[in-house]
């Protein structure tokens, strides 16, 4: 929520007054969390002047753009932390030893560095075990590193934060999470002070560019991690995943557009046999000998491969063996065929699958898919060989709730009849079906469940038959038909 302008400020403290509500008796910290939605200025030249008491916590407010702090159950946004409450903020942090503090640090030239580390060392004395920092600074980190008991960290974003501010971090061995997503200015260098975080279970280093294969080599001493997050790290190669074989206990490994990675690398894997979830989403390397090794992480119930073009579907057949597969996310391998689907269609236990952009599958593909019968979700956008057969076909899937049709041109009503049986879909997605007309609508009137449907750039509906067929659902009834736009969504 953006800043009010003064005119509105005015005209909200004016109705306050003739309204004759006791705003001025609201405990100290509701004021500030009202008036955390304030700029100073407006704070000062407007609410000071309601009544004395408005005053006096507006002009006590130095810190409201500095400090953001929230608890599970009371969050205050731009809250500041006078001096008059801080020791009812002390007082509640107190009783409960899980709160999260969240410092938001004013930008230069605003920021008081004399105020800033005076209020953190107030914060120091309290009982703090989840801390997030945001827009952190490595002078900050070093005030932090005095939280003894701290265990979960999360500096997300943290662009100024450097190799030096690391150093600090090294020092906190009760750390078992770590956040150190986008904070892309950490090399190799600072990484070497976390891998001393031997108590660390969960590390994401999302998007920081500059690390390479020699920081897989720091974290070899993190043997109890589960969950590792390397997301945009497209400077790890083949022998960095070799550091990470002996890390037996992750669960999970998030290697998003790792694009370096080969099929070698992924015979480094095969190790951790406890690993759950492995998200190889744009890892263009990759080829049918990589699936191999992946076949044998019987553990797996989520793969992601989409956008990994060179797999066949030979490399789908050494996954056909993972039957405890839940997820399993394709798009983008294109060459895959409905012979590759065949060795899709034998794990039974899938819940959600996605066969985006599938340009070589047609309806006797989905004839393998309708075998999985616990699907919930399943995406077939730009499939457009698709036809009402292939809707046919996976009509035994009457568990799902999600469905993905969007571009599959060849769709017509009497496919859209098909997918009135559907009767547990809550969300549905027809863009760009523009073989569907207004009198098919009338299937999709037994989706009851269904709280989201698109109907985006479908040519022949017009909003009297939208409206006709639609409009008695349990549906927000809006359609907005500019430039062949159609949408519905629930009234929340």
């Amino acid at each position: 929520m953006p800043p009010l302008k003064d005119a509105e400020a005015a005209a909200w403290a004016n109705t306050v007054h003739n309204q004759g509500q006791p705003m001025h008796r609201l405990p100290e910290d509701v004021l500030l969390l009202i008036m955390g939605w304030l700029d100073q200025r407006t704070v000062v030249a407007v609410l000071a002047k309601v009544c004395r008491r408005f005053r006096t916590v507006g002009e006590s407010r130095p810190l409201a753009e500095r400090f953001l702090i929230q608890r599970p159950t009371l969050g205050f946004s731009q809250a500041h932390v006078p001096e008059d409450v801080r020791e009812l903020f002390k007082r509640r942090f107190e009783a409960n030893s899980e709160s999260i503090v969240d410092i938001l640090p004013m930008p230069a030239p605003y920021r008081d560095p004399f105020e800033l580390k005076e209020t953190l060392l107030r914060i120091l004395q309290l009982s703090i075990r989840n801390l997030q920092i945001r827009d952190c600074t490595d002078e900050v980190l070093q005030i932090v590193c005095g939280l003894a008991e701290l265990t979960h960290l999360n500096l997300y974003g943290s662009y100024y934060i450097t190799d030096t501010g690391l150093e600090h971090v090294g020092k906190l061995t009760q750390l078992t999470k770590l956040d150190l997503g986008g904070c892309s200015k950490i090399t190799d260098t600072g990484l070497e002070h976390v891998g001393k975080l031997t108590q660390l279970t969960k590390l994401n280093l999302r998007a920081c560019r500059k690390i390479t294969d020699t920081t897989l080599e720091h974290l070899t001493g993190l043997t109890q991690l589960r969950s590792l997050n390397l997301d945009g790290c497209s400077m790890i190669t083949d022998t960095g995943l070799e550091h990470l074989g002996g890390l037996t206990q992750l669960r999970s490994l998030n290697l998003y557009c790792c694009v370096q990675i080969r099929d070698t690398g992924l015979e480094h894997l095969r190790g951790l046999t406890q690993l759950k979830e492995l998200n190889l989403c744009g890892c263009v390397k990759i080829r049918d000998t990589g699936m191999a090794y992946i076949g044998q992480l019987m553990e797996l119930t989520s793969l992601s491969l989409e956008s990994c073009f060179w797999i066949t579907n030979v490399g789908l057949g050494h996954i056909k063996k993972l039957t405890q597969l839940q997820v399993l996310k394709l798009g983008g391998c294109y060459q895959i065929t409905d012979t590759g689907l065949g060795h899709v269609g034998e794990l039974a236990d899938l819940r959600d699958l996605r066969l985006a952009h599938f340009g070589a599958i047609t309806d006797a593909g989905l004839e393998h898919v309708g075998n999985l019968t616990q699907l919930r979700s399943l995406d077939l956008s730009f499939c457009d060989r698709i036809t009402d057969t292939g809707i046919e076909n996976i009509r035994k899937l009457t568990q799902l709730t999600r469905l993905d049709l969007d571009g599959c041109d060849k769709i017509t009503d009497t496919g859209l009849e098909g997918i009135g049986g559907f009767t547990q879909l809550q969300w549905l997605n027809l863009r760009e079906c523009d073989q569907i007309t207004d009198a098919g609508l009338e299937h999709l009137g037994k989706l009851t469940q269904l709280t989201t449907l698109f109907l985006n750039c479908c040519s022949k509906l017009t909003d009297a038959g939208v409206m006709l067929h639609i409009g008695h659902m349990p549906l927000v009834n809006s359609v907005h038909p500019t430039y062949g736009y159609m949408s519905i969504g629930r009234n929340e």
